[in-house]
């Protein structure tokens, strides 16, 4: 395992009613790591709202991200500044920018950016090399990309990935990473059975870019999609968290439902089942541990359950033990789901949180686990 470490599990506080679960969005980050606290995008009457974790509880910030009660965003801490990408089901997806003062642990509103007229499903959002923000999410079917040019403020208008295949299903998603000078989107495609992978080098214009299939086959794809990588000494490896739709059509209980993919430096990608169709696990989240050089993996049960397990395996030599793994996040009763973490490599000063929540009607509350990282 990671550690020698178990997780704790920690009950939170009640969320006000909303469409979908606030730690919901599969390829979204609700969690980051800055000044010696975890940090994350909460909940609240006013919205979605940051909070800080303090003696193992969320504390209200009182800092708005958004005031749409039913937004979900993609929390990104490059270090400086904090980015989130948020959306709603029926209206514009935003950019939101903070900057952050040490003296007073106070986050503080720099700039909101309107990126569109019509709802997405989900949307992320990266940092590239040259300080450009990127954003990816799907809207009618197909692809879009868009990224800050001159300013934090300043955007191209959104325009589709220009590749040969950026039409996919109503149901598809995608999601955007920075790495090793390039920008990268992951997006499934359930209609031609492939998750694919669309790069663009920094340097290159906005119309070059090159298409990567990850993974192929039968019911291969399906629109669960977590990207991370490790800036520190991982030899340019990123690394994608799926879940197919192997069972959908009566396939076999020992198919690969959670899949990892790894990427080489030089595009080449490889594969690890993490769960299979018969342990009914979803929505994988990753976190990268750089002291111990593990991934860790955490998963949810099919419709939630009172556990949400994780699994580890060697950085760069992926194999997974077969079963669920262990309870990260449990709770007698519960019935948790949609688990969220942090864009971050973790390390033994960080620890690893894990955020999550009870959606059933009369519950509305939210659960994180912590894990010890020696």
């Amino acid at each position: 395992m990671a550690s020698a470490a178990t997780p704790v599990t920690y009950q939170d506080q009640t969320y006000p009613t909303a469409s979908g679960s606030p730690s919901a969005d599969k390829p979204q980050s609700k969690l980051w790591y800055n000044d010696g606290s975890w940090w994350g995008l909460l909940r609240t009457s006013a919205g979605v709202t940051i909070h800080r974790l303090v003696k193992h509880a969320w504390t209200n910030t009182g800092v708005v991200v958004d005031n749409r009660l039913a937004a979900t965003g993609d929390a990104l801490w490059d270090g400086t500044r904090l980015y989130v990408a948020s959306r709603v089901a029926s209206g514009a997806p935003r950019v939101i920018g903070f900057t952050y003062d040490t003296a007073t642990d106070t986050y503080r509103p720099s700039f909101t950016k309107t990126l569109s007229s019509t709802g997405t499903e989900s949307i992320t959002v990266a940092k590239d090399s040259l300080g450009r923000l990127w954003v990816s999410y799907t809207q009618a079917s197909r692809v879009y990309v868009a990224h800050s040019t001159t300013s934090p403020t300043t955007w191209t208008a959104p325009f589709l990935v220009p590749v040969a295949d950026n039409t996919v299903t109503s149901d598809d998603i995608s999601a955007v990473i920075a790495f090793g000078g390039k920008v990268g989107v992951m997006y499934s495609d359930q209609g031609n059975d492939v998750m694919y992978f669309a790069v663009h080098q920094d340097t290159a214009g906005d119309g070059v870019w090159t298409l990567e299939r990850a993974l192929s086959g039968p019911n291969v794809a399906d629109d669960h999609i977590n990207l991370k990588s490790l800036l520190q000494d991982d030899a340019g490896r990123l690394y994608a968290a799926i879940k197919t739709s192997r069972g959908d059509a009566g396939e076999p209980t020992t198919d690969p439902s959670v899949v990892v993919l790894q990427r080489s430096s030089t595009g080449t990608w490889t594969s690890a089942v993490a769960a299979q169709v018969g342990d009914r696990l979803t929505r994988p989240q990753l976190a990268l541990d750089s002291t111990n050089r593990r991934l860790i993996i955490v998963m949810a049960k099919e419709g939630g359950g009172t556990t949400i397990y994780y699994k580890t395996t060697a950085l760069g030599a992926l194999s997974f033990a077969a079963g669920r793994g262990a309870p990260f996040i449990t709770w007698a009763g519960s019935l948790l789901n949609d688990p969220s973490t942090t864009k971050q490599g973790v390390n033994a000063g960080t620890g690893l949180v894990v955020l999550a929540t009870d959606d059933r009607t009369g519950y509305k509350r939210y659960y994180h686990g912590e894990l010890a990282l020696t």
